[in-house]
């Protein structure tokens, strides 16, 4: 993977433009470059910019073949309601933001096996996630959700479920535990 940290002025142009796998770091832009476009191939993308303020998710259907997608530690509060064609996106990982809400389009992005969206404001989860066929690994710790809808119960293929430092009161805990077996 190639990681590069980023200023005002770093052009990302000197790069092979098939690489498959980048890290952009960043403590000052707050939007992503237009020359990440440039990456067709890419399979991997992790972006860490502290003061991005807006993920539009449009911008990843640039990326055909993503398979992994992590983009943390900024100050978004909410993503765009509009549906990429990520239909090769395995990985998941939006920790460490503001997110006060997910738009329902997550749940549409079925070839999802690993979600992480801990360390946001998330006080609910969108009933389309019932959708998530493939997910094996979600993650949710740190967040201020009080109670998981029944539907979690109905992914099959769910294995680990993290759910730590929320406001689960005892009646949710146990059912989490029953099913899950998870230790609070």
């Amino acid at each position: 993977m190639v990681s590069i940290k980023l200023k005002k002025d770093t052009s990302l142009l000197e790069l092979d433009p098939n690489i498959e796998e980048i890290e952009l770091i960043s403590k000052t832009l707050k939007s992503i470059p237009e020359e990440v476009f440039n990456f067709k191939l890419l399979k991997k993308l992790v972006i860490n910019f502290s003061k991005l303020e807006i993920l539009d998710f449009r911008v990843f259907k640039e990326f055909p073949n993503l398979t992994y997608l992590r983009v943390s530690n900024g100050q978004f509060c909410e993503i765009d309601e509009i549906s990429p064609s990520l239909t090769k996106l395995k990985e998941l990982h939006l920790y460490n933001n503001k997110l006060t809400s997910l738009p329902d389009f997550i749940g549409e992005l079925k070839t999802i096996e690993v979600l992480n969206l801990s360390g946001n404001k998330l006080i609910t989860l969108p009933l389309t996630f019932k959708n998530l066929i493939n997910l094996k690994r979600l993650s949710l710790d740190r967040n201020q959700i009080s109670k998981v809808s029944d539907w979690i119960f109905s992914l099959k293929t769910l294995n680990h479920l993290s759910i730590e430092e929320n406001k689960l009161d005892d009646e949710q805990r146990q059912k989490l535990f029953d099913h899950f077996k998870i230790w609070f």
